[in-house]
């Protein structure tokens, strides 16, 4: 399980590059997509920390049996 985590915060952190990256080039091209595209990066996220709360949950109820 803990291959799993360390896969998820990987992605949470490569997520959380690409969606600066994208809201940077969004403002700079003055893009009104940006807010649209702020809100999904930021669903992603709290989907992929769900995912990494859940996991730690998990781990921590196999542990304890």
């Amino acid at each position: 399980m803990e291959n799993v985590e360390d896969l998820l915060v990987n992605a949470r952190d490569l997520v959380r590059d690409e969606s600066i990256s994208l809201l940077s080039d969004a403002v700079y091209r003055d893009n009104d997509s940006a807010k649209s595209l702020e809100r999904q990066c930021a669903k992603i996220l709290r989907a992929i920390e769900k995912a990494i709360h859940e996991c730690q949950a998990l781990e921590k109820l196999t542990s304890d049996s």
